[in-house]
């Protein structure tokens, strides 16, 4: 099972569930990007983010973060750009 490094360094169990959801609150502010396709690209980014994380006990949120929007980047320029304000710090 994966674990995810807080900034305040504590764990908390990797859920794609929450990757998703930040991608599809980020889509909303991309006008002429329907939620089906912003539902599809949340999917299959955080298929990717799980699959390339699975034999790691301990992956940082900083990681999870940069790869989602290398991964955004190859689906929509306009949402990672969303995502990357939406996930500021």
């Amino acid at each position: 099972m994966t674990h995810v490094v807080k900034r305040d360094y504590g764990l908390e169990e990797f859920k794609k569930d929450k990757i998703r959801k930040s991608i599809e609150r980020a889509g909303k502010k991309v006008r002429k990007l329907s939620k089906i396709r912003v539902r599809g690209i949340a999917e299959r980014v955080c298929k990717r983010v799980a699959d390339c994380f699975k034999d790691r006990e301990e992956v940082k949120t900083s990681e999870i973060r940069q790869m989602v929007l290398r991964e955004l980047e190859k689906e929509d320029k306009r949402l990672a750009e969303e995502f990357r304000i939406y996930t500021k710090d």
